[in-house]
């Protein structure tokens, strides 16, 4: 078993932001080319580039933190140990499926089963996410925070 490392929220935002951007390139090399659909349980689809994206995040996230578990949306998994991270490989499978610009890859850590760090990338509208909760949030580069504006 490998030895846990500690690891602060902003490693791991910039981790969660690097690999969620490698794998929006290849789901953007997807985007608008008529995808093969599946469906899950209670008529959810999927596309070969979600099972794509998640077996790309799985052996990034492998690779740069091994001592942390992944549960991701298609292949599933167990959380485990203080940290684990958890995977949308295509946050708007419909969207994507329809040639509508409105997805992302959503990569995100729980640090004893609270929300930790993460990030998101919307590779079609050319933007991304990345935030912690020891650190400042980001989006595409400039410091950004939750809107003050109320919600009804």
């Amino acid at each position: 078993m490998t030895t846990p490392t500690l690891r602060g929220g902003r490693d791991l935002s910039k981790i969660a932001l690097q690999v969620a951007t490698e794998a929006s390139r290849l789901v953007l090399a997807g985007f608008r080319q008529n995808p093969t659909v599946a469906y899950k349980a209670h008529e959810e689809p999927y596309t070969e580039f979600d099972v794509q994206s998640e077996q790309l995040i799985r052996q990034r996230l492998a690779e740069l933190t091994p001592e942390i578990p992944v549960v991701g949306e298609e292949q599933g998994g167990e959380a485990a140990g203080e940290l684990t991270w958890y995977c949308d490989p295509i946050d708007g499978t419909v969207n994507f499926m329809r040639g509508q610009p409105f997805f992302a890859v959503s990569v995100g850590v729980q640090k004893q089963g609270r929300p930790f760090a993460g990030a998101v990338v919307a590779p079609a509208l050319r933007m991304w996410w990345r935030g912690s909760t020891d650190d400042r949030a980001f989006r595409s580069e400039a410091p950004c925070t939750v809107s003050a504006t109320p919600v009804p």
